[in-house]
Order: structure tokens, then sequence, then C-alpha cells
């Protein structure tokens, strides 16, 4: 009885770490288009490269699969969706530099991979990503031949409308 009992709790380890990354699933996939739409609003009125967005499409419309299905097959899914949701703290950071510290959508930005943290690994993760973000931002601004901007224009601030509606929506669902 005893010899069947770690394997017991690793196979219940590891359905509860699927069944995280399923719960993950849709709201990565909303938060990365929603994200996208406010991100390319900054970006449209800045001289950005090719490169950027192409990353940009790639971060919103494939990275939410790719990460769901490398989490799935993980041997450890849950340890896995944990790493994710520090990738998304990195991609969010990186968006934040590319987007020049523009007030608004760095705040949203900070706010959505924030909570997702601290819901997805506590105080702990949190900390982590915040560190992580902060560091990420920091380099890609730093790096960035675009000016900081902390202005906010009306076009940006529509464009971030949906995030802050749809979002919450969701999370009261």
């Amino acid at each position: 009885m005893s010899d069947k009992l770690p394997t017991l709790l690793t196979v219940d380890s590891h359905l509860s770490g699927v069944r995280f990354s399923r719960r993950v699933y849709l709201p990565r996939i909303t938060g990365t288009l929603l994200c996208s739409l406010f991100i390319a609003s900054v970006l449209v009125t800045k001289t950005t490269p090719f490169w950027v967005w192409m990353l940009l499409f790639l971060n919103a419309f494939v990275w939410p699969h790719l990460a769901y299905y490398f989490s799935r097959r993980s041997i450890d899914p849950m340890r896995f969706e944990r790493g994710n949701l520090l990738a998304d703290v990195v991609f969010g950071g990186f968006w934040i530099g590319m987007m020049g510290l523009n007030v608004l959508p760095s705040v949203i930005i900070i706010a959505m991979v924030g909570m997702n943290s601290m819901a997805g690994g506590g105080i702990r993760l949190f900390i982590q990503g915040v560190s992580l973000q902060l560091l990420s931002a920091a380099l890609v601004a730093g790096l960035n031949a675009h000016r900081i901007d902390l202005v906010t224009t009306p076009t940006q601030l529509y464009a971030c409308l949906p995030m802050l509606v749809i979002i919450r929506l969701r999370l009261g669902m």
C-alpha cells in the first residue's frame, strides 16, 4: 500500500498542474490579445522595426498556445506553468520598455501580470515577477532608441479600455 502512495500523489500532482494550465490558458489568450491592442497603439506612434511587430504578433497569437502545449506535456505542469507566468512578466517588461514607459499601458501591464503572478504562485511569485518585470523594462528602455514618453494619448487610452472592461467582467464571472 505504501508503495502506491507516491505514485498516486505524483499522478494527482500532475493532474492538478494540468488543470492549472487549463485555467490559465483562456485568460492568457484574452490578456495577450487585449494587450496587443494598446501596445500597438503606442508602437504605431514610434519608429518601430519590423521584428518588433513580428514579436508582438508572436506574443499575442502564438505564445499562449505554446505555453499551454508545453505546460500540459511537462513532467511537472504546475512548475512549468509558473515558469510561463514568469515569461509573461518578462514579455510585459519588454513591452513596457518598448513603449517608452507610456503610463497607462504600462500600469495596466504591471497590474495584469502582477495579478496573474499573485494568483498563480502567491507573494513569492509576485515578488519574483515584479523584480523581473522591472529589470526587463529597464533593460529594454535603456537599450531602446525611443525616448521615454510617459504621456498617454486619447487614442492609446481608448485602446486600453477593452482590457480594463473585459478583464474586469471576466474576473466577475
